[in-house]
């Protein structure tokens, strides 16, 4: 028989074996439950011991590299429960008053939002699109309304956003400092992320932007060679080498940190990068070409639109074939 309610524990925050334990005895006054922690941390053995003991305790230790989100969303999966309860990442002393709300109210899905220094840019957001963003919020709710946040799998945002509009949801505030990702530049990224980057990824501006640096260092190495009395031959090869060894380099530490090469992968990784913009070099060359003798097109505008063309093909193929994402 299926529990009650399923609390899904934050796995970025650090547990022992005894607060779990009183955590327990809290809930099991007031409802049928279980307890689900996808953890961030290193491998605990109190907790897996905690695990074995007690049946309503499921416990599982994720790869360092999964994201809040990624946890949340693999806890979802695994719940039994009729009623999923997402514990928010504040003070453990805030979940008290959450569990004594939820036995005054059966309104659902609720919203446990911090009460305070939620991002001015969240808040337009909020005002114009009418759902309440807030990043990892506690979260109470059935199956279907939490299959929303399964929309957010394909998207490139590290937290979890219940994108619930406003008017279908019980927002309650809670008075504790704000947790997670709520304010500052990090918020502005993944509110980017989950809004915007539905139809431009925000990986595609920073491997935009690192492509803008390429160029600066392509001009500065082209003409430092210059000067020092190399031929424009040997000056271009050279300033294109560098230009995308800065590339791949940036682009690996920044724009895909998720899938960072490292050692021997870097430089197998390089090599791709290498494949991959020498086919979009190509399809720059090609689409000036055939602009210019097809259409008789300005040539800086057709240029425009094989460089444009070019970065859209290098940015999907180097994110899928040099570094292994989706």
């Amino acid at each position: 028989m299926h529990p009650e309610l399923c609390v899904i524990l934050p796995g970025t925050l650090d547990y022992t074996s005894e607060f779990v334990s009183r955590l327990s005895q809290e809930i099991e006054g007031q409802f049928d439950f279980e307890l689900i922690l996808f953890s961030l941390r290193p491998f605990d053995t109190a907790l897996e011991d905690l695990k074995n003991k007690n049946p309503r305790f499921y416990y599982r230790v994720l790869e360092p590299k999964c994201s809040s989100k990624e946890a949340q969303l693999n806890a979802i999966q695994a719940a039994r429960g009729q009623r999923i309860l997402l514990l928010p990442p504040c003070e453990p002393e805030v979940w008290s008053r959450i569990f004594k709300v939820l036995g005054q109210t059966s309104e659902e899905p609720i919203l446990f939002i911090p009460n305070q220094g939620l991002s001015r840019l969240g808040r337009l957001a909020q005002w114009v699109t009418g759902v309440h963003y807030t990043a990892d919020p506690g979260f109470l709710g059935d199956r279907k309304s939490l299959s929303f946040g399964a929309q957010q799998l394909e998207l490139e945002n590290r937290q979890f956003f219940p994108l619930l509009p406003e008017k279908d949801v019980c927002l309650i505030p809670v008075d504790t400092k704000p947790w997670g990702l709520n304010k500052g530049y990090s918020y502005w990224v993944e509110l980017y992320h989950v809004t915007l980057g539905r139809w431009v990824p925000f990986s595609f501006l920073q491997y935009c932007v690192v492509g803008g640096s390429g160029v600066f260092v392509n001009l500065g190495v082209l003409n430092l060679l210059i000067l020092l009395n190399q031929t424009p031959q040997v000056a271009l090869l050279w300033a294109l080498e560098i230009s995308i060894i800065n590339n791949f380099f940036f682009n690996n530490s920044w724009t895909f940190r998720a899938k960072q090469a490292s050692k021997w992968n870097w430089v197998k990784g390089l090599a791709k990068f290498h494949v991959v913009c020498s086919v979009g070099a190509g399809i720059n060359y090609g689409t000036v070409i055939y602009l210019l003798e097809k259409f008789g097109l300005n040539l800086s505008l057709a240029d425009l639109l094989g460089i444009l063309l070019a970065t859209v093909w290098n940015y999907y193929m180097n994110k899928r074939f040099t570094w292994g994402l989706k």
